[in-house]
């Protein structure tokens, strides 16, 4: 199916005097994105395996205040569908490149689902452009408040602080036997990459995101129809 803004079904009304599709050459993949508005820039990242379309409804008031971007992922939509790319790192170059070419040196993201882990990896690789980060239905574990170095050290000692198991869940905090307290195997979270001279880099969740994968999708979503937080599909 057609996925441009000229082609797609049930848009708000005058939405195409306000907003227009773009193709875009990355250097990599060709992209496809809808933009308009008027204000500082802000992209729109969509949940899996939706496209540009989940964020039609809230585009318009948005735009009042923002010249809004938003872009059909690599494999999603109207943008191209490689065979390979799909991580969280390749994606998020992808959209740094995106607003490259449209013009927007420094930007505020939105992102839920595999959009906000694009968004995360985006504003762990390129800090210095994205001027802000709103992110839901997943969250990354530098978003929570853990001390991940003490809790790899401790977990292998058998044990974790008081503090360390509060902050990690609760109940659910990880011990030393591969299980939390309800007998559940635990996930072990992964430390910070070192980059030049011991610094950090991208925080605590980046790697995990880094091996993050879908392949390409380019068939009708389940719903067209619905927005963001109204029955999208898991990751």
């Amino acid at each position: 199916m057609p996925f441009t803004v000229t082609d797609v079904p049930d848009l708000p009304g005058g939405f195409t005097d306000t907003f227009t599709s773009h193709t875009v050459e990355t250097g990599g993949p060709t992209l496809h994105a809808v933009s308009g508005g008027d204000g500082p820039p802000l992209l729109l990242l969509p949940g899996w395996p939706q496209f540009w379309y989940s964020w039609r409804l809230i585009m318009p008031a948005l735009a009042e205040h923002f010249t809004v971007v938003a872009p059909d992922l690599r494999g999603m939509g109207a943008s191209d569908k490689p065979a390979t790319g799909y991580d969280a790192a390749a994606l998020a170059d992808d959209m740094a490149s995106l607003m490259t070419a449209l013009g927007h040196d420094r930007f505020a993201v939105v992102g839920y689902d595999l959009g906000m882990l694009v968004g995360y990896a985006l504003a762990a690789s390129h800090r210095e452009r994205v001027t802000g980060l709103v992110g839901a239905e997943s969250i990354p574990q530098q978003a929570i408040d853990v001390d991940v170095d003490g809790l790899l050290r401790d977990g292998a000692r058998g044990g974790g602080s008081a503090q360390h198991r509060h902050h990690a869940g609760g109940d659910h905090a990880p011990g030393g036997d591969g299980r939390d307290r309800t007998g559940h195997p635990r996930s072990r979270p992964l430390p910070a990459r070192r980059g030049a001279g011991g610094t950090r880099q991208g925080g605590a969740g980046l790697p995990a995101l880094n091996r993050r994968s879908h392949p390409p999708h380019d068939e009708r979503p389940p719903d067209l129809g619905h927005t963001p937080g109204e029955g999208s599909p898991a990751p």
